[in-house]
């Protein structure tokens, strides 16, 4: 999500470890990344793939995801934005 990703993603996005396994229970979805291996245009089409709008991404950032929301970020004082860069 909001990422920059290098050529080295191939363009299916992602390729199954052993034979289907996992494949009907994957939660897989990109959100405005980009850069040379952020084009969906080749992705693969599973069942667990999906595609997600800016408010249903939200719940995947630190101070959503998390118990303690960026509690535990914070404490640390790295410089963060606790939501997207750009919308």
């Amino acid at each position: 999500m909001n990422s920059v990703l290098d050529d080295l993603i191939a363009p299916e996005g992602w390729l199954p470890w052993q034979g289907d396994l996992g494949l009907n229970t994957l939660f897989y979805a990109e959100f405005e990344n980009t850069g040379p291996g952020a084009a969906q245009g080749g992705r693969v089409a599973w069942k667990g793939i999906k595609k997600l709008d800016a408010t249903q991404v939200e719940k995947f950032t630190p101070g959503k995801l998390y118990v303690e929301g960026d509690a535990w970020i914070r404490v640390t004082n790295v410089p963060y934005v606790p939501g997207f860069m750009k919308s």
